[in-house]
């Protein structure tokens, strides 16, 4: 045997790899990085999501407040007064109330266009106006003789007494009205009084 003496060193197992430590040290970080940053993601989208939520809502209700004062603008814009007459015939009557409907029409028109040039017969012929809307003479009081130009439009109904009923509203946007036995919008454009 072998007189040398040879020191052999035992691991302690209660101590501790110092590679082992310093990589559980290293994991735990990144496990706490990753969570702090996860953590911070959602509260962050959340936060994006209570904001977006607010704003879609504020959105709508500024919308719906459009809208209703939209209705109310034009409620107001559709409301025309209709000239007191002397008591007008039942022929006169129906005359006046398709001139009315067709002038309804092209204002309306004329909101949403700024122009009566595109309230002519052509364009009107879609508006629930009740009667035949042309270029040419009214014969009856179902057809509307148009003419429309930029800042005026005119409109004539020949009521079956055989009396033209026509009303025209001016560049100042006023409306005016008037009779004659010409019967077609062209005519009425010359129509000046306050009333029937």
């Amino acid at each position: 045997m072998d007189d040398s003496f040879a020191f052999q060193g035992t691991r302690d197992p209660r101590r501790l790899d110092p590679r082992a430590t310093k990589f559980a040290a290293a994991a735990f970080v990144v496990v706490l990085v990753a969570g702090l940053f996860v953590r911070a993601a959602v509260a962050s989208e959340r936060t994006s999501f209570r904001r977006l939520q607010a704003a879609n809502v504020a959105a709508a209700r500024q919308a719906t407040l459009q809208a209703r004062q939209l209705t109310v603008a034009e409620a107001a814009s559709q409301a025309v007064a209709v000239p007191a007459t002397a008591g007008p015939s039942p022929a006169a009557l129906q005359a006046q109330h398709v001139a009315f409907a067709a002038l309804r029409a092209a204002k309306a028109v004329h909101r949403v266009t700024g122009t009566f040039a595109t309230a002519g017969p052509g364009q009107l012929s879609t508006a629930s106006v009740g009667a035949l809307l042309v270029d040419g003479p009214s014969t009856e009081p179902q057809i509307v003789s148009v003419s429309a130009s930029p800042t005026t439009w005119a409109a004539a109904v020949m009521s079956s007494e055989g009396v033209c009923y026509y009303v025209r509203v001016a560049p100042t946007n006023a409306v005016r009205y008037g009779t004659g036995v010409g019967c077609t919008g062209t005519d009425a454009m010359h129509a000046n009084a306050s009333a029937w």
